[in-house]
Order: C-alpha cells, then structure tokens, then sequence
C-alpha cells in the first residue's frame, strides 16, 4: 500500500508541474492493494491539496529512493492547491433563531438534476423521487457490495460557483437505511469545496432516522466561492454494503436577507453564467455569419465574372458572323 500511495503521490505532483499546467485532473482507479490496517490512503487523497499536504507525502520520496522531487519532476513547484486551507467543523442539527430568509440550491423532483451529481463507484443506482415517508422532493443513492477501501459518497458540482457569503447557513433532511439490525448509526462527512479552503463538516446519524442537518459556513470567507458539495457515509467497524442514502432538497439561508432577496440574487448569479457561456456562442455564430457572406461574395463576383467573359465571346461570335454574312 505505502510504495502504490508513493507512485500515486508522485503522479500527482506531475501534474501539479508547469509542464502539465494544461491537465485539469487524472483518474485512480479502485485497487484493493490501497486498503491496509497500517496505512490510511485516503488521508493521502484528502490532505495532499491542501495546506496540510507536507505531512501526508514526505515519505513517498524515501519509499520511491529519490532525494528530492526535482529528480523525477525537473520543473517541481510544489502541490498543485496546497495553499487551500482545510477546517474540521462539526454539523449542527438547528439554524439560528434570527434566520431571516432561505433559497434552494438543489431541488429533486424529476431526474434532470441527476446530471449535476455524480456517485462513487461502488453506487448501484441514483433517482429521484417525489415522495417518500412524508417528504417530497427527495435524492436516492443505493450502493451494493462496498470493500474496505470503498467510498460511500455523493457529490453535487455546482455548473458554478456559488457565492454563499449571503446566505451561509445550508440545510437538508438526511436518512439512511438497508443496513443490518446491528448497525445502528453512520458517520456523515459533508465536504465543501471553494477556492481557498476545503470545510470538511461530520457528525453521527441514526439509521432509519430522519435528520435534520446544518453546515454553518457563517464564518468562512471561502463561502463566496463554493465549487462542490460532497457527502459521504463511514464506519469504521460495519460493512456498508447495501445502504440507501436519502437526501432531500438543499437550502442556503440568510440572517440578513429576505427570500426575494436572495432568489434574485442566486437569478442573477445563474443569468451571469448563462450570458458568459452564450457569449462565445454568440461571437462564433457572427463568425459563421461574416464566412457565409463572404463566401457568398466571393461566388457572385465569380459568377459575374464568367458572365461577362460569356458576354464578350458572344459578341466576338456575332462580329464574326456579321463579318461573314457581308461578304
């Protein structure tokens, strides 16, 4: 695990150097070699980018028989996000008294939101329902046989980010269920994503219990620039396999700003991204337009061209007609 954790480590590194500026990100594929009881590979995969990556790398250059990363990596500057600050908060299971206003993130009721979420592999299914045990608007995940290295995770990429500063506070309704009698309670990891930092929020939940769950974001100035939502499901001495993670509709909340507010402020933040993703469009179709005329141009002149080259050997005919018929 530890040499299979130092290549990965590597590999990453690589990506993060000025020769592969252009490399948005690379796959991993499950390998059941990662899961060890002496080694934790997925700390390795949830600190590298972040401000405390140093303490989960520094042995893959020893595990790799190298002296320092410039070795293998010429151009070597440094993990790839390492200044994005990580914070451990715990989840809260009420919004403060003073709430003045909510709007909703992400609303299930039809499967055409299901495009903006992407499951684990270990997942068999998600859907959206309309109902279920009372509450509409509902998020399905199922998973099916889930190793000890599998991640029981759901994640919600935004198509862009969203600035939560106005209303921190995010709430949803969470349930779980399908596991055996003797699994009682899960661990539920929320990761926001930003710009700056990764906010990892954790708490306990009760199988075949609703909760009511709060991720207060209140005092983090990355929530200007939220980039994804993750959630995820542990525990440390219980087989997962099986379990269905229900989520229902999430909403942003405010304690300074009313509903209409803050629906037009997410409107317009949506119409932005819209226009800036049609303005591309737009200068590519006047482009198309001004190819269109030109060549339209281009054939005309070609066509009046041949006609008066048509009309000049017409009258030299007719000349030399004439010509003859005098005689």
């Amino acid at each position: 695990a530890r040499q299979l954790a130092a290549e990965y480590i590597a590999a990453f590194l690589t990506v993060s150097s000025d020769s592969c500026a252009a490399v948005e990100g690379f796959i991993v594929r499950d390998n059941p070699d990662f899961a060890s009881d002496e080694f934790d590979f997925y700390k390795i995969l949830r600190y590298i980018d972040t401000d405390r990556s140093s303490e989960y790398i520094t042995f893959a250059s020893g595990v790799l028989g190298i002296g320092e990363w410039k070795e293998i990596i010429p151009d070597y500057r440094g993990v790839s996000g390492s200044g994005r600050v990580f914070h451990e908060k715990t989840i809260d299971g009420s919004l403060p008294d003073r709430v003045t206003g909510t709007v909703s993130l992400s609303a299930f009721e039809n499967d055409d939101v299901l495009s903006e979420w992407t499951v684990s592999s270990s997942a068999t299914s998600l859907s959206a329902q309309n109902d279920f045990k009372g509450y509409r608007n509902m998020l399905f995940a199922e998973y099916g046989a889930l190793t000890p290295d599998s991640l029981c995770a759901l994640t919600h990429t935004f198509q862009y980010k969203r600035d939560l500063s106005f209303a921190p506070y995010l709430s949803f309704n969470i349930y779980t269920d399908n596991l055996p009698p003797s699994v009682r309670s899960v661990n539920l990891t929320v990761t926001v994503i930003t710009d700056g930092a990764v906010i990892e929020f954790t708490g306990p939940l009760r199988v075949g219990e609703w909760h009511y769950a709060i991720c207060d974001l209140s005092d983090m100035s990355a929530a200007k620039s939220v980039k994804s939502l993750t959630f995820r499901l542990s525990a440390p001495d219980a087989d997962l396999s099986g379990v269905r993670l229900v989520i229902g509709e999430i909403f942003a909340s405010s304690l300074r700003y009313d509903n209409r507010f803050l629906e037009t402020k997410f409107r317009e933040e949506r119409d932005k991204y819209l226009a800036a993703g049609r303005a591309p469009m737009n200068r590519l179709i006047v482009w198309i337009l001004i190819g269109i005329i030109v060549t339209a141009t281009v054939i005309e002149v070609i066509n009046i061209s041949h006609r008066v080259k048509r009309g000049e050997g017409e009258k030299k005919k007719r000349k030399k007609h004439d010509l003859f018929r005098a005689d």
